[in-house]
């Protein structure tokens, strides 16, 4: 299955992300998009030579390069979520990789691209990463998954980005105190689908509010990223956006594509 990635390098904290997801890329399975908007044609030449940088550690991994002319009304952070969203689109793009230096920021800048973009919703999974991290290729990579009744999707879409056999899933169901006897199944459900998959996985369930709980576990495994499932609709809760505050590492917020059609048939 080809696996479309857009990674925007629109400033420093491109390079980060370019970093950070090479060594998940898999030769003749994924197409990586590197993307720099400019506003105008005059200003591609620059945008060219900011790519050209971008230099994979493998060769023969398949990274195509872009520049893109914006073509938003909108100006700031509003028109540049919409000009990333539109180029993921056209290209079918499976996930979006932003560099931030806003994850894990209690008081993120009002005018950060990757808190808004977050804060407003998500047209597609997203990944972001702090301009800090970094993964090496024999790195093994802690996965913390927080997973609720409905993640079957988003299991699969982890153990497809992520290595069997090398890299560690954590699957974690937060609850209140005390959990349920469902609590444990469904952790029991949604390991055993990893092992399955090949996947070097075990489950946990931790107590307390989400935006809390999920930030200090990641802290106390040292994971190297956390994944939580996206809201299905355009809008993104409260909780969500402490997570985004609250967390240091790599966030991937996960978005059901089938729940997406689902919504867009209901509103047609």
């Amino acid at each position: 299955m080809c696996r479309k990635q857009i990674c925007c390098a629109y400033n420093d904290s491109g390079a980060a992300a370019f970093n950070f997801i090479q060594p998940l890329l898999r030769r003749g399975v994924d197409i990586i998009h590197l993307v720099h908007f400019v506003q105008a044609s005059k200003d591609v030449p620059f945008g060219q030579k900011l790519l050209e940088s971008f230099l994979p550690d493998d060769i023969f991994l398949d990274v195509k390069r872009e520049v893109v002319v914006r073509i938003s009304q909108e100006g700031g952070v509003v028109g540049m979520k919409s000009d990333i969203e539109e180029h993921a689109r056209r290209i079918n793009a499976t996930l979006i990789v932003l560099g931030t230096n806003a994850l894990g920021s209690v008081n993120p800048k009002t005018g950060s691209l990757t808190y808004n973009f977050m804060s407003r919703g998500l047209a597609c999974s997203t990944l972001f990463i702090n301009e800090e991290h970094g993964l090496e290729e024999d790195d093994e990579i802690r996965v913390s998954t927080a997973v609720t009744y409905t993640s079957t999707a988003m299991m699969d879409f982890v153990c497809q980005l992520f290595r069997p056999s090398r890299d560690t899933v954590t699957v974690i169901r937060c609850s209140k105190e005390g959990g349920s006897s469902d609590d444990s199944v469904m952790l029991g459900r949604y390991q055993e689908m990893g092992i399955n998959k090949g996947m070097r996985c075990t489950g946990r369930l931790i107590f307390g509010k989400p935006s809390i709980a999920l930030p200090e576990f990641v802290t106390q495994m040292k994971s190297e990223i956390l994944v939580v499932p996206a809201p299905a609709g355009t809008g993104m809760s409260p909780g969500m956006k402490r997570i985004f505050m609250n967390n240091k590492c790599p966030l991937l917020m996960f978005k059901d594509e089938c729940k997406k059609k689902v919504e867009d048939e209901d509103s047609s």
